[in-house]
């Protein structure tokens, strides 16, 4: 174009009608902008801003809704919690939006916008997935093919999560959902977490550890069992990105078998098998590649440091798996990757194996002739060699019968010692059983001690001991020879007394035996033990004494219960009445004597053992004993299972006397199956 041309146009445009640019000035009326700006005077003109479709699905705390977004024109699901809440139920609903709605990852699910309705409500919108959850996905019959690009994915979102130092904590196959196109999408961040910092670090306002993690930090049990980590089951233990590492774990496991690690019917049963990581063996008759395996057993591991490190460590174990090579996990021997490499390179080393083969035909034909030769000259150095081994090993015996006889000789130095120090240990200790043969080694030590202090600890324990045996004579002139200090003038007056008791060589009676217990104080706790012991041992069985037996296995219940109040003990007459032994509101739970498992309740006959409202809570206390009827009211007892029903049984035990609110329902349940359950408020005695 030339410049005249030019020149001609801006003529005519300067020159223009001037009606022609009022037309373009003149402003549109009302109607006339409503058709120029649709979108705007829509907007402009909304009152609310989501219109609610229907219900898609619901969860422990919120609902979720399909809706359209009258703003953005497109449909999305929209969360609203069920019921009206508290404000930290408020506060956990706002926190999972807002945690969500930092993670903007392809793999994670978009949070549109968080807000309160018109009732001021919490809401939160989201992406509306189109597909079905992990499990429904692996589920249908037609895909049953193992995907690992879908678990790479669900790597890929909680690798993101956990470089922004977001922890999810309830990784599931039913918060994975696959859509109609592959897309993979990591749900439901309601108990997710954010790792401390450092406290000089620079700390997002909206990630604040101290706010976000308020609802995940109150000792609760937080998690899915079957799938969340040990730790998460000990609430208190610390979590971190190995947390997460355990739960995908537990996702490749169902990817793989379409079962959860770990399986329980109940609830308890699941938790406890959680806390130690019992991982449910894989099915033989499922094909698992090795390192498959191992990948499992690494993420699964009870302890934490055992895991991998980071979700990337896991990722990089995965696809070394995809493309052939050993992986971390299994700690691949030398065998292992020439395998791996053989399968790798199978044409190659092919050609490889042809040529070595080639190679070996020519020489072994060479190598045959030279073997021969050297055959000869081993043979030759071999008999050399074992004529000089022969001689070194009878020169080693030699040597070997002269070490031993000096190591005799120096262990029976040593053995002597040992005695000597071993009758001080007992001279020094509270434990009185097997008192003949202490005796005999006390008598022993006295010939070879000179020591007088170690001589009177010697002599004071001689003195118990024949305390015990009932030789109350020779215990009294023991306790009088090393008595300079008057310190066992009570030992001497309760030996006199017994001494008085106990006129000829037989065994005292139980109610003499009540009577010396009653003398007793705490500090002879060892010796009233070791007493009974021998002396139910001893007693003679043709005389019985069922008043003083009766009156003994009483003392020896308070005693053995630590109660030596002799006021409770005598004004507690009605011990045993008419076949009940009655133990009603005493501070008492155990009927064992420590260590020699003799039980007081042996020695007495009585069909009902009322032990209400006392501090008994082990049935080991009373299995053997026969009787028919226990009240068990108000008693803590130990969680009732069946190694404790079968102790109940071994008692012959037919009604049982309980309190409904010191059982659980399952134990009840359990109870009433092997025996009569008899309410206290339904039951009197008679």
């Amino acid at each position: 174009m030339n410049p005249s041309e030019d020149q001609q146009d801006e003529e005519f445009f300067t020159h223009i009608d001037e009606s022609l640019c009022e037309f373009f000035d003149a402003e549109l009326n009302e109607e006339e902008l409503e058709s120029a700006y649709p979108i705007q005077n829509e907007i402009k003109k909304l009152s609310d801003f989501y219109e609610i479709l229907g219900p898609v699905d619901q969860g422990g705390m919120k609902k979720i809704y399909r809706a359209r977004d009258l703003k953005a024109g497109r449909i999305v699901a929209l969360a609203k919690l069920k019921r009206d809440a508290k404000a930290e139920t408020i506060e956990q609903f706002l926190r999972e939006a807002r945690l969500t709605a930092s993670l903007q990852h392809p793999n994670i699910i978009t949070i549109y916008d968080v807000g309160l309705d018109e009732t001021k409500s919490p809401f939160f919108t989201m992406e509306l997935l189109e597909g079905q959850t992990l499990k429904k996905y692996l589920d249908s019959s037609s895909k049953k093919n193992f995907d690992l690009s879908i678990f790479l994915k669900i790597c890929d979102a909680i690798s993101y999560a956990h470089s922004h130092s977001v922890l999810h904590l309830d990784l599931k196959p039913e918060n994975i959902y696959i859509g109609s196109f592959g897309q993979v999408t990591v749900c439901d961040w309601g108990i997710a977490r954010i790792l401390n910092q450092d406290e000089e670090a620079e700390i997002d306002p909206q990630r604040d550890p101290n706010i976000i993690n308020h609802m995940t930090l109150q000792g609760q049990i937080k998690g899915t069992p079957g799938y969340m980590a040990p730790e998460q089951a000990h609430a208190y233990e610390n979590k971190d990105q190995r947390t997460d590492i355990y739960a995908l774990g537990g996702i490749l496991y169902f990817m793989l078998t379409q079962e959860a690690p770990i399986q329980g019917k109940e609830f308890t049963t699941l938790l406890e098998k959680t806390k130690s990581a019992e991982i449910q063996p894989i099915n033989p008759k499922t094909p698992t590649p090795r390192a498959l395996k191992a990948i499992l057993k690494k993420c699964l591991n009870l302890n934490p440091q055992e895991r991998y490190k980071t979700v990337n460590d896991l990722k990089l174990d995965i696809v070394k798996f995809q493309e052939g090579f050993a992986t971390i996990a299994e700690d691949a021997g030398i065998w292992v990757h020439i395998q791996l490499l053989c399968r790798r390179q199978y044409k190659v080393l092919l050609i490889i194996i042809s040529i070595l083969l080639l190679i070996g035909f020519i020489a072994s034909q060479s190598l045959q002739r030279i073997k021969q030769e050297r055959n000869l000259a081993l043979n030759a150095e071999q008999v050399a060699l074992k004529a000089e081994q022969e001689a070194l090993e009878e020169r080693q015996k030699a040597e070997l019968n002269l070490k031993e006889l000096k190591e005799a000789h120096r262990q029976n130095q040593v053995l002597t010692d040992d005695i000597l120090e071993l009758t001080h240990e007992i001279a020094n200790s509270d434990d009185l059983s097997g008192a003949k043969r202490k005796i005999a080694l006390l008598e022993e030590a006295l010939k070879k001690e000179t020591k007088e202090k170690k001589r009177k600890k010697i002599l004071r324990k001689k003195a118990l001991l024949h305390f015990v045996l009932q030789e109350f004579h020779a215990a009294s002139d023991i306790f009088t020879q090393i008595n300079t200090e008057n310190s066992l003038n009570r030992f001497i007056e309760v030996s006199n007394w017994a001494k008085e008791l106990k006129t000829d060589d037989k065994a005292l009676s139980d109610s003499q035996l009540a009577e010396i217990f009653l003398q007793f104080n705490h500090n002879q706790f060892e010796l009233t033990k070791a007493m009974y012991y021998k002396h139910i041992q001893f007693r003679s069985t043709s005389n019985k004494d069922i008043a003083g037996s009766v009156e003994l296995a009483k003392i020896m219940i308070y005693y053995n219960n630590k109660v030596w109040d002799k006021t409770k003990i005598n004004a507690h007459k009605d011990f045993l009445i008419d076949g009940t032994l009655s133990l009603r509101k005493l501070p008492v739970s155990r009927f064992l004597i420590e260590p020699y498992r003799l039980n007081i309740l042996e020695q007495l006959e009585f069909d009902t053992l009322d032990i209400s409202y006392t501090s008994f809570f082990e049935f080991i206390q009373i299995k053997d004993i026969p009787f028919k009827t226990l009240n068990l009211s108000a008693c803590r007892l130990n969680e009732i299972n069946d190694m404790r029903i079968g102790i109940l049984k071994s008692t012959g035990v037919e009604k049982i006397i309980y309190q409904e609110k010191y059982f659980k329902d399952f134990e009840i349940d359990l109870l009433s199956k092997h025996f009569h359950l008899i309410e206290e408020k339904q039951f009197s005695f008679q």
